[in-house]
């Protein structure tokens, strides 16, 4: 189940979201997978079909190389307290949706 999402450890919330840059976001997609944050021990996950909902935020001129060759990367961001606390809730959610 863990194998599901890519796992990405944040520093600090911004407006109460957890923001990811745009091309790790183009990687997540590329492998069909979720996202799993974790912040100081705590782990939060955005599940695989949630994780083209997250919504657009500043525009980041880059200070280093990016892989996609780019010179600016947008932050995308998924509301703290709306993400679920257990993958496995998420897995039984989607089943039953089905």
């Amino acid at each position: 189940m863990e194998d599901n999402y890519v796992t990405i450890e944040i520093k600090k919330l911004w407006n109460g979201r957890a923001e990811v840059r745009s091309y790790q976001l183009t990687e997540v997609l590329r492998q069909k997978r979720g996202i799993k944050f974790i912040l100081d021990g705590d782990v939060r996950y955005v599940p695989i079909s949630d994780v083209s909902k997250g919504k657009a935020g500043a525009v980041v001129n880059a200070k280093f190389p990016l892989p996609n060759g780019a010179k600016t990367y947008r932050l995308i961001g998924w509301d703290w307290s709306t993400l679920s606390e257990d993958a496995k809730e998420i897995e039984n959610q989607q089943f039953l949706n089905i």
